[in-house]
Order: structure tokens, then C-alpha cells, then sequence
């Protein structure tokens, strides 16, 4: 009797140390699978956006542009979007109506407006930005690359203006005549200049600017 009761501890024994060894393979099976799972399911990352303030100080007046997948700036208390589809960006104003059409090219792009017709055209090369207000390019702004802290902005072979990094203010000031610009940035002076081509609309200089620092 007595060794009945011993074998059945020992057989009570064995099957819980059993039991328990089987328990803890289950689970560290199941956590490396939960590990490899983890592990081939891709994170998504958030959109880096930026967002500049563009200040006019002789109006006073500020506009936010905001960098993201796509475009968009607030002015005069109104907020314009952007859509791209294919090679085409569309701007739209707050009602949703169509402000204006940007086709990308290899070389620049183009601004259209809602119905189609150039307004401005931007043609970017590895020396230079040239803009122009007609298909053949002629007569164009053109802003040189490369020229460091301070570039300027010309017409003609006459300097219109220049946009100056200042450092140590962690800004960017546009100036031409009594033309002031504060741009809370350091980075693509070049194209700040385009706050300066006093015929082209504000709305449009957003729009321009955008697509530069886009293809920067």
C-alpha cells in the first residue's frame, strides 16, 4: 500500500513539473511569435511639416505657410489649400473654389489660373531661378544660386532686391526700397525674393514660394 501511494505522488509529481514545463514552452513560443509579428508589421511615420511665418512689415500683415504632404498658407484670416494629382497641384481657396493650377515639370512649373491661362512661369536651373510672366521666358526675374548668406534678385542685369539670412535674429528679411519682408526661417534665401515681384499677386507668392521650397 505504501508503495502504491509513493508511485502515485511521484507519477502526481512528474505530470505537474510536466505540465508546468509545458505551460512555459507555449508562452515562449507564443512571445516570439508575437515578437515576429511586431516585428514585420511596418510603423507608419507622420509627415514632417513645417510651417513658416512670412511678416510684411510696412502693412503689417502675416502670412503662415504650411509645409506638409501638401501646401497651404493662411492669409488675411482665409486658409488656402492644395491638391496634388499626377503633376498638377491644385489651390483652392476657403469656399473650395479654384484659386489656381500648378503644373510641375522637369525644369520648373507653371502657374495657371482657374481657367487655364499662364500667369507665371518659373524655370529652375542648378545656376539660377528664372520667372517670367510669359511662355517664351522673356524679360524673366532671375535669381542667382549659390551666393551664400545674402542673394540677390535681378532684371535686366538691375538688382531689384535680396533676401539676407540673419543668424543670429533666426530669420531671413527681404528688402527692396521701402519694401520690408521678415521670414521666421534660415534656410533657401533664394526664394524669398519672389516677395519682391511687386505685379504678381500675394496669393500668388505664396503659391510660388511653396512650390520652390517643395523642390528644394
Amino acid at each position: 500500500m505504501r508503495k502504491f501511494i509513493c508511485s502515485a505522488l511521484k507519477l502526481s509529481v512528474i505530470s505537474i513539473v510536466a505540465f508546468i514545463l509545458l505551460s512555459a514552452c507555449q508562452s515562449e513560443n507564443k512571445t516570439e511569435r508575437t515578437s515576429e509579428n511586431s516585428a514585420t508589421v511596418p510603423v507608419s511615420e507622420a509627415p514632417v511639416v513645417e510651417n513658416i511665418l512670412i511678416k510684411n512689415k510696412k502693412e503689417n500683415e502675416s502670412c503662415e505657410l504650411v509645409l506638409g504632404n501638401e501646401i497651404s498658407f493662411e492669409w488675411k484670416g482665409n486658409l488656402y489649400t492644395s491638391k496634388l494629382k499626377g503633376e498638377k497641384r491644385k489651390y483652392y481657396d476657403s469656399d473650395n473654389a479654384q484659386l489656381a493650377e500648378v503644373k510641375i515639370g522637369d525644369d520648373g512649373f507653371k502657374v495657371r489660373g482657374p481657367g487655364g491661362n499662364l500667369l507665371w512661369k518659373i524655370k529652375i536651373s542648378s545656376t539660377k531661378i528664372k520667372i517670367s510672366d510669359n511662355e517664351e521666358n522673356e524679360n524673366p526675374y532671375e535669381i542667382k544660386l549659390g551666393e551664400g548668406d545674402k542673394v540677390k534678385m535681378k532684371r535686366n542685369e538691375t538688382e531689384i532686391g535680396n533676401a539676407r539670412i540673419r543668424q543670429g535674429e533666426g530669420k531671413i528679411e527681404v528688402s527692396s526700397g521701402n519694401l520690408v519682408f521678415d521670414v521666421q526661417n534660415t534656410s533657401h534665401p533664394q526664394v524669398y525674393n519672389v516677395l519682391l515681384i511687386e505685379e504678381m499677386p500675394d496669393l500668388v507668392k505664396f503659391i510660388v514660394i511653396g512650390e520652390l521650397l517643395k523642390w528644394e
